[in-house]
């Protein structure tokens, strides 16, 4: 097939985040889908890896002008990759411009009747761009394409959506070789080159904050344990990582498939550290002892809170002790044990956020990132934020932000509300008792990632 297709990630603007370089899995997999069903022109650029994004871009679209131009957008990137469609519209009006991902899922009738944009591929995106694709390529108007939106004589029109893919072992594995692989980082990993795998998708809990579920639902699917070590094999073998992150929101949520997957894992001739997110209340162990020795040197916890009171507000279906208990088996195992905080949750006092900080030193987590509580489109907590005039500023939803305030749920004033996110960080990791304990388990990796995070801490504003 002859179109010439060119799939953009947008560089996030500079941001606490702004060193955590990880690969576009999204794109990677669409770009696999289309070369699987005979679109072999594909290609990706990842911006948010450019040091002249804008320059990149342009030239993308001069060198070979693409017929089809795919964007995937959260809601902290969806202004920038709007510049860029107009950007295209103006150079080359004929090619078409395709919006997908968070953002675009949750508006899909909004920006779909957006000047600059011509479809939008709402929910999971590999199967609907596909047959996008093939009507693009055919001449023919997209009716009967489920998963998009798009304008006909000044209306919207909004197909209907596309039932979730059941067995995700059916979709190729991801396009890594259009990806410059070698170049993503991420503050915690202790190795480079730093592969990333998605493993499953859709989430069965409730949390108010969360978006995840979304696009790509509630119901929990995953691939099987053999497919996994397949991927694996691939980043290990053919593009040489060194550390692998396996970043959907929960790992560990079928605690069988990833006692198989260790135990396949143990059996390769080449094991790499890995690290995971894992469910608080959900560890045992016996799962922690085989994590560790397949390799896995880190586990990332949503915490979100050290009160209680909050914690049910949020819907985290966890407790306390759970917390407690969850860290001292991660400790045991052998596996540094990450802390994810939110600063500025709805109820949230002076006290309880003393607390959350108090919680995090007394677990002795390896690590904290205390992040914003951001009331992102599309949740209850945005909901809750509309209904009770949380936003600050305008409360547009595009500027929401979890590394800086964007909305404030509490009776704290905001400019010291906005100041608890630095202080958290200074709290935590600023001890005399951690840093000790952190040089005496530091090695030449550790030291390279512990200087780089300091400097990222003083320099938080």
């Amino acid at each position: 097939m002859h179109l010439k297709i060119l799939l953009i990630h947008p560089k996030l603007e500079k941001s606490y985040f702004s060193d955590i370089r990880l690969p576009p899995l999204g794109l990677a997999y669409i770009a696999a889908a289309l070369r699987e069903a005979g679109f072999n022109r594909v290609r990706i650029l990842d911006a948010n890896i450019s040091r002249h994004p804008n320059e990149e871009i342009l030239g993308a679209l001069s060198s070979e002008p693409p017929d089809v131009v795919g964007l995937s957008l959260t809601t902290p990137l969806f202004e920038t990759g709007l510049e860029i469609s107009r950007t295209i519209k103006k150079r080359s009006p004929e090619t078409k411009v395709i919006f997908g991902g968070v953002h675009p899922t949750i508006f899909p009738g909004d920006v779909a009747g957006m000047e600059s944009v011509d479809f939008v591929v709402f929910g999971e995106g590999e199967r609907t761009v596909v047959d996008l694709a093939r009507a693009l390529e055919q001449g023919r108007s997209p009716d009967d394409v489920s998963g998009v939106a798009f304008k006909r004589d000044g209306r919207v029109i909004i197909n209907a959506p596309r039932p979730f893919i059941k067995d995700l072992d059916e979709l190729p594995l991801p396009a890594y070789d259009l990806l410059p692989i070698r170049r993503y980082s991420n503050p915690q990993s202790a190795h480079a080159p730093l592969g990333m795998m998605l493993t499953s998708r859709g989430c069965p809990f409730r949390c108010i904050f969360c978006d995840s579920r979304i696009v790509l639902g509630k119901k929990y699917r995953a691939y099987s344990a053999p497919r996994m070590i397949r991927e694996w094999r691939i980043l290990v073998g053919e593009f040489g990582v060194k550390e692998i992150m396996f970043k959907e929101s929960d790992f560990t949520l079928d605690r069988e498939r990833v006692l198989e997957f260790c135990e396949l894992l143990m059996r390769e001739p080449k094991r790499i550290p890995w690290t995971c997110n894992g469910h608080i209340g959900l560890m045992d162990p016996v799962l922690l002892r085989e994590m560790r020795r397949s390799g896995c040197r880190l586990i990332q916890y949503g915490v979100e809170s050290g009160d209680q009171n909050i914690l049910d507000t949020l819907k985290k279906n966890i407790t306390i002790p759970q917390v407690i208990e969850t860290f001292r088996m991660t400790r045991e195992a052998g596996i540094r044990a990450v802390a994810n905080i939110m600063i500025g949750n709805p109820g949230d006092t002076r006290e309880t956020i003393a607390r959350s900080i108090a919680l995090a030193k007394d677990i002795k987590a390896d690590f904290a990132n205390f992040q914003s509580c951001a009331p992102f489109p599309g949740t209850e907590l945005h909901r809750m934020a509309a209904e009770n005039g949380w936003f600050l500023g305008e409360g547009d939803a595009l500027h929401l932000r979890s590394d800086s305030c964007s909305m404030n749920a509490t009776d704290i004033p905001t400019p010291e509300l906005r100041g608890m996110l630095k202080k958290a960080y200074r709290s935590f990791y600023f001890r005399p008792t951690y840093i000790l304990r952190r040089l005496a388990s530091l090695n030449i990796e550790d030291w390279r990632t512990n200087l780089r995070g300091l400097l990222k801490l003083t320099g938080i504003s």
